[in-house]
């Protein structure tokens, strides 16, 4: 289960704002539209959506049917009040855990999240991929912290044992290839995304007087390493 260290209620309680798309989740966006361009009414699951800020680009731009679900309460209530001048009959708000997802199998064309399958230990974790691949009935996508990233490893190490990391239990992944194989899914891209300012975003979180000792330890080279995992797979075909 997700950690008790990661108070979400109270990471969710500032009020949402919905600026322009970052390099990596811009990334994500553009991925979402050459997956979804030749369907007709794609029909998308945000599984862990969080503040929901791609989700609210892919309905206001494309005009998507997205249905939000997360299973903090403070998050819900801040999506309806951020999405109150948003069409309505383009999105749904459900409060429910990602491990038990209340919908029948093969409901949604895209099944997604990001920074969200980290934060589960392993038995959690591969119900809950389960559980997306479940209610998909074409494509599953994620993107989770990036392993072989030592930007962002070191500085949630120093921020760990410095008490200063508020997001709980967080694994991050070299690959979840193998996993959505296991679970039916044909891999059709996985890529590190991001860039040079998404890792120094990383360092910059750590307090200045810290800060040197991770600089002191990474080349320039560490920093082309980019800090997110992006993983597209397709659902395989039950005759």
């Amino acid at each position: 289960m997700i950690s008790e260290n990661a108070n979400w209620n109270n990471i969710w309680s500032k009020k949402f704002v919905y600026g322009q798309l970052r390099d990596w989740e811009a990334e994500i966006f553009v991925n979402i539209y050459s997956l979804l361009k030749d369907i007709e009414n794609p029909q998308i699951l945000s599984a862990g959506c969080g503040r929901g800020l791609i989700d609210y680009w892919l309905i206001n731009v494309f005009g998507y049917k997205v249905v939000l679900l997360d299973s903090s309460t403070k998050c819900i209530e801040n999506l309806r009040r951020a999405f109150r001048k948003v069409n309505k009959e383009k999105f749904e708000l459900h409060h429910a855990s990602i491990l038990d997802i209340p919908y029948p199998d093969n409901s949604f064309d895209l099944v997604w999240n990001e920074g969200v399958l980290e934060h589960f230990h392993k038995d959690d974790y591969e119900r809950t991929i389960k559980e997306m691949v479940r209610v998909s009935r074409r494509y599953i996508m994620s993107d989770v912290p990036y392993a072989k990233s030592k930007p962002y490893i070191m500085a949630k190490k120093l921020l760990e044992e410095n008490g200063l990391w508020a997001w709980g239990y967080e694994d991050p992944k070299v690959s979840l290839k193998d996993d959505l194989e296991d679970n039916g899914v044909s891999i059709l891209k996985e890529i590190p995304i991001g860039s040079i300012q998404t890792n120094k975003n990383y360092i910059n979180m750590v307090p200045p007087e810290k800060r040197e000792q991770i600089l002191k330890r990474l080349t320039e080279d560490d920093f082309e390493v980019f800090p997110h995992l992006m993983t597209i797979g397709e659902k395989k075909k039950t005759i």
